[in-house]
């Protein structure tokens, strides 16, 4: 064979070889990039993290056995019946149930730790008959009981959502009305509560509250109450009288806006902002500012400082039910179809209702106070679910608010 062919040959060959590209777009195994220490670890403690889980997911009820779930229920209450027994019992009526009750609590509780430690050994020998787990296994439960557990946190976590203002705005509640929460749910409440109730009692409703929350009857019972308008204007609006003068809060006018709002305001010297707004600024916003000078005949600048002050209002609406029509008809303790956000004396901002954008540019101004802008400068909406929080520029099945940003400036000489 001469050298033309064999080279045709080899070409041909090669035409069909092949060609296998090895980790292209793929993330490498956990195994490589994690230290054998850590992977050492993360096996051994994967019996103890199935432990966990396995107890969290009856904890809130994600358990495949509800069944099963209800019965460690129902021990666990007839347990603590034993350790913290009724007060108010009638002990002649009936001679022999302090016996009965210890009888039945010995045993719910032995049923406990023997299903306890059935399901450690039955755990342990399912391990050793099973392969090994791998690493990637090993992560997925791990973030499995982080979850659980994060959710548990946020729940308990009282005290932030105490901190948390009942105006629809996330910002943190001034500390008088702090101190108010405190007071009425941690003193006042508790010492009514325990004036009709005894102390096991008290302490057996809280437990069993708590292992039954994340039931699926209870969670499905407080999303139907919470569809209730009163029922949140009770959660929001506990401490407060539920009377007219309260759900329907003032709104403030233009003279009451600049007011408050006056700190936000720009001060410049005027000698400096004129030849800026003289230069090439025909036709625009700021060549008024300059025509309504002359007209009061001030030749003299020299002194004059110049005040600009940006007035932002908010205007918000809600959809209700299954209607595709936004309503301007908001709850009682968010915030209003047309607001405002206000610095507070703590230095906090409150979002305080206001009149409309029309009502507000028909309002005369308070002296020496003169419109910048012919009119209101508005922005696209911004959709949001129903706690108002921001979702994105277009409305969804998600989308329950939505909210837009009216600006207009104005100055003071």
């Amino acid at each position: 064979m001469d050298t033309n062919s064999k080279f045709k040959v080899q070409s041909e060959h090669k035409k069909i070889q092949a060609k296998f590209i090895h980790n292209h777009g793929q993330k490498p195994s956990l195994i490589q990039v994690t230290s054998p220490m850590i992977s050492s670890t993360l096996f051994h403690a994967y019996p103890l993290l199935l432990l966990i889980d396995n107890l969290l997911a009856n904890i809130m009820w994600l358990s495949d056995d509800k069944c099963l779930t209800f019965i460690y229920l129902a021990s666990v209450w007839l347990t603590i019946n034993v350790f913290i027994p009724n007060e108010t019992e009638v002990n002649h009526i009936l001679p022999y149930a302090k016996i009965l009750r210890l009888w039945i609590g010995i045993i719910s509780g032995a049923f406990l730790f023997l299903s306890f430690m059935y399901y450690i050994v039955s755990l342990i020998s399912s391990l050793e008959d099973t392969e090994p787990p791998t690493l990637d296994e090993i992560v997925v439960l791990l973030e499995s009981v982080l979850g659980k557990l994060e959710v548990l946190k946020n729940e308990l976590n009282v005290w932030k959502k105490l901190k948390l203002s009942i105006n629809g705005v996330s910002e943190k509640c001034s500390n008088k009305r702090l101190f108010c929460r405190l007071f009425l749910l941690g003193t006042i409440s508790q010492i009514f509560i325990m004036r009709y109730i005894s102390v096991g009692a008290y302490v057996r409703f809280f437990i069993i509250a708590g292992l039954v929350y994340h039931s699926t009857s209870v969670q499905a019972t407080l999303r139907l109450l919470w569809r209730f308008t009163p029922v949140r204007n009770f959660y929001h609006l506990g401490f407060k009288s539920f009377t007219t003068s309260n759900w329907l809060p003032n709104r403030l006018n233009m003279e009451q806006i600049i007011s408050l709002s006056q700190e936000e305001a720009i001060t410049v010297p005027l000698v400096d902002v004129l030849p800026r707004l003289l230069q090439d600024r025909e036709g625009e916003d700021h060549i008024r500012i300059l025509q309504l000078l002359l007209n009061e005949q001030k030749d003299n600048f020299d002194n004059q400082d110049l005040k600009i002050l940006e007035i932002e209002v908010q205007e918000n609406q809600r959809k209700w039910h299954r209607s595709k029509n936004w309503s301007t008809q908001l709850l009682p303790y968010e915030r209003q179809n047309f607001s405002i956000e206000i610095k507070d004396t703590d230095g906090s901002f409150i979002m305080k209702s206001c009149l409309s954008t029309k009502e507000l540019g028909e309002e005369d101004l308070p002296d020496n106070w003169r419109w910048i802008n012919d009119d209101w400068d508005e922005t696209d909406w911004v959709y949001s679910d129903s706690v108002w929080k921001e979702i994105g520029q277009y409305s969804s099945s998600e989308c329950f608010t939505r909210s837009r940003r009216w600006t207009r400036r104005l100055f003071h000489l």
